[in-house]
């Protein structure tokens, strides 16, 4: 059975290393026609520092079991009006869901002629589910990643209900 829609980020298969934080972009979706590649701005990414390590299997179950389970999406800093945001994240196994929440959709409507030029309208739009995997790292520093991108888990407080993730863009 196949649960939410594929990840923003499955196309992503290995780390992407970087000593100098938010120095690389963030690697071109699939589908993107060549011809269009320079029109699309992408995000810097934290990226993970070249002497990190993946998890022993031990680290890593012991890190999923804590994140199993439920959990709400509380935004610690003010999002652009641009940003998607999602409000819960259901942790199963190696991977999550992230689902709920709303994000801006603009677009231009009208403009048909006769010096007509249109208008352009925002909307609100229901954000996607994507089911996306954890894949940990540790550096020298003990800072733990949890994606290939470089997102940083800051807190975790399993007793407490709390999880503090810093984006890895």
């Amino acid at each position: 059975r196949s649960v939410g829609s594929t990840g923003a980020m499955d196309h992503i298969k290995e780390p992407i290393y970087c000593d100098q934080p938010f120095t690389k972009s963030f690697p071109m979706p699939p589908g993107v026609p060549p011809c269009m590649r320079c029109c699309v701005n992408l995000p810097k990414v934290r990226g993970i520092p070249s002497g990190a390590k993946p998890l022993s299997a031990e680290e890593k179950a012991e890190v999923l079991k804590g994140l199993e389970g439920n959990w709400k999406v509380v935004p610690l800093e003010s999002a652009s009006p641009n940003s998607i945001v999602y409000t819960d994240v259901m942790v199963r196994d190696d991977y999550f869901i992230i689902s709920g929440g709303m994000h801006n959709r603009t677009q231009h409507v009208g403009g048909h002629g006769n010096g007509n030029h249109g208008r352009t309208v925002t909307t609100a739009v229901a954000n996607a589910a994507q089911k996306q995997t954890f894949h940990f790292f540790r550096d020298s520093a003990g800072l733990l990643y949890a994606d290939f991108i470089g997102s940083v888990i800051v807190k975790m407080d399993f007793a407490g209900g709390e999880v503090e993730f810093d984006n890895g863009m």
